[in-house]
């Protein structure tokens, strides 16, 4: 097998890796560019050894299988690694949603001790109508 051939070969297995995620978030967990992805994933640059250290570390990607297309590509444990990993931008996601509502919660409590009401006793009046 040629260089080339192996490069296009190790750059399709980097897409497969990737999976989901977009080239700027992949290449913020493996810390490289999103133009260093999509170079490498274009074979225009060959994937160094240090990305590939690094997706094994972060992915739990076998390096076997990145390099040379044998193996499995993770075993079980770290395949729900990778689910949990992709996961976090939706976590992240409802621990904003969940902080803005805690803010507004606040908010509105402030506002009602300016006015020198209590949210309880507003309840309790609204519960008179």
């Amino acid at each position: 097998m040629n260089k080339n051939s192996q490069s296009q070969q190790i750059s399709s297995r980097l897409r497969l890796v990737r999976d989901k995620l977009d080239q700027d978030e992949f290449g913020k967990l493996i810390g490289i560019t999103r133009r260093q992805v999509s170079t490498m994933e274009r074979s225009e640059v060959a994937v160094s050894i240090d990305v590939c250290i690094t997706i094994y570390q972060r992915f739990g990607v076998s390096l076997t299988w990145l390099l040379l297309g044998e193996g499995p590509i993770y075993t079980k444990d770290e395949h729900e690694l990778l689910n949990l990993v992709r996961r976090v931008p939706d976590v992240l996601s409802l621990i904003k949603k969940a902080i803005a509502g805690q803010e507004a919660i606040c908010e509105l409590a402030v506002m009602s001790q300016e006015s020198g009401t209590s949210i309880r006793s507003q309840h309790k009046s609204a519960q008179h109508y």
